[in-house]
């Protein structure tokens, strides 16, 4: 399964989508007043998508023209239901003396 979302935020210059995934780091892009955040969020995504087998990484054109961060995770394969042994047999008859 896969999710993209993107924006067209402040942006991220090419060498620092990696370090955007650390915890407390942020892109250097500009004026703080324009896009704030505390460095945790993509960091948060990432602990979670790896702890599931997945993927994240983001891509930017750079400063200015927007981000796009793509999660992959594992297609979950639930193994077929194993009919027990005892379900093609008829019901149980009742207990001698009981009544019917």
């Amino acid at each position: 399964m896969a999710v993209e979302v993107r924006d067209d935020g402040c942006g991220i210059h090419p060498q620092d989508l990696e370090q955007i995934f650390q915890r407390f780091k942020r892109a250097d892009h500009g004026p703080p007043a324009r896009c704030q955040g505390t460095g945790l969020g993509l960091w948060v995504v990432r602990t979670i998508v790896e702890a599931h087998d997945g993927e994240v990484w983001a891509s930017s054109p750079g400063p200015g023209q927007g981000t796009t961060v793509r999660v992959e995770l594992p297609r979950l394969v639930l193994e077929e239901e194993t009919p027990s042994p005892d379900r093609d047999e008829p019901a149980a008859s009742p207990a001698a003396g009981a009544a019917p």
